[in-house]
């Protein structure tokens, strides 16, 4: 997190509700960035490029509705210290998606659209 962010970030509550949904889209193309610079601990690299791809395109498609329902950087981006990809209950959306879009959005859930039409949902932890 840059420095600037972090000191939107101490404020955040205190915030009119605009400046928090830009202060969450900015974190979160922050971590997307922190991700294309470092490839975390456990993670393959074909699998990591495949996590970025699904990244960016989600940053693009959903990137300011996922910021306005407070979907922070560790619901998309997050994986578990110790086991990256096995521990699903610590894994962001992105890592979930595999190439697959998501197809809608809410405050708890993305909805993601196999190839087959299927959907499946990932539920977001909300304190």
């Amino acid at each position: 997190m840059s420095r600037q962010a972090f000191k939107m970030f101490k404020t955040f509550k205190t915030q009119p509700t605009t400046q928090r949904v830009c202060l969450l889209n900015v974190l979160n193309i922050e971590a997307l960035t922190e991700l294309e610079n470092h490839r975390p601990q456990g993670v393959g690299e074909a699998r990591w490029r495949e996590a970025l791809k699904d990244g960016r395109r989600f940053v693009e498609t959903w990137g300011s509705q996922a910021a306005d329902l407070g979907w922070i950087a560790n619901d998309l981006f997050g994986l578990h210290p110790i086991a990256p990809l096995a521990r699903y209950d610590a894994m962001g959306l992105l890592w979930l998606l595999h190439g697959r879009p998501v197809v809608s959005l809410t405050a708890t859930e993305a909805t993601i659209q196999s190839s087959s039409g299927a959907t499946l949902s990932f539920q977001r932890a909300v304190a």
